[in-house]
């Protein structure tokens, strides 16, 4: 399945390039059975191709859109991992159910009027840090109105950070038997409660990047 990247300011010109694509002759008579697939950043602009394709070749079928990039991925995903269909099918939560998942989740923690978490607690400095905040304001109802703020930014984060994690998560790199050692596989190395080495994971980067933005991302770590 050969992929055409069409770019353009002018949604002419677009539409233009896809149906020229579209038309291209293949020597393969079974080709014109096979889906063809477009990715588009909205269901309007899914809906306004669909329509303008008919017009020009009088019928639409056989066209499976994807909502943006990710979406396609995930189909990817899906026809590659044949055997973990249900898995891919599982992981692929949209960040904004997995946003108010987080929150749900979070929830109970902050609906005291003081802090109740001990300082052995997860979650107990970012839990902290909201109350603090809360209580420079004198309404309860506005203290109230101040956490669930920003805990909502905070599942904002963390579904941000879960994302990332789909992307970037650890791998191994030598097919290691036992516990993995890989430097890229910094889960492993998390899950074993281990430091990583922040200046070998940014390698040739390091040079370019501040003290200050170093110090930073250790600090994260």
């Amino acid at each position: 399945m050969a992929i055409h990247v069409i770019q353009s300011q002018r949604i002419d010109v677009l539409l233009q390039g896809v149906w020229q694509s579209v038309q291209q002759p293949s020597q393969n008579p079974f080709d014109v059975l096979e889906t063809q697939h477009f990715i588009v950043p909205s269901a309007a602009v899914q809906q306004w191709l669909t329509e303008k394709l008919s017009e020009l070749q009088g019928i639409t079928a056989n066209y499976q859109f994807h909502q943006r990039i990710r979406g396609f991925q995930w189909f990817v995903y899906q026809q590659v991992l044949t055997e973990h269909k249900d898995q891919v099918r599982k992981a692929n939560i949209p960040r904004l159910i997995l946003k108010w998942r987080v929150f749900q989740a979070l929830n109970p923690l902050i609906q005291s009027a003081h802090m109740t978490l001990s300082p052995e607690h997860p979650a107990y400095s970012l839990v902290d840090r909201i109350y603090i905040s809360a209580d420079q304001l004198q309404q309860v109802d506005q203290q109230q109105q101040k956490k669930q703020k920003m805990l909502y930014w905070v599942a904002e984060q963390v579904s941000q950070l879960f994302g990332h994690y789909m992307t970037y998560r650890g791998y191994c790199q030598k097919n290691c038997s036992g516990p993995c050692t890989c430097a890229t596989n910094w889960l492993s190395a998390w899950g074993e409660n281990r430091m990583l080495d922040i200046e070998q994971l940014m390698g040739q980067a390091r040079q370019e990047i501040s003290a200050f933005q170093f110090q930073h991302a250790q600090d994260l770590e």
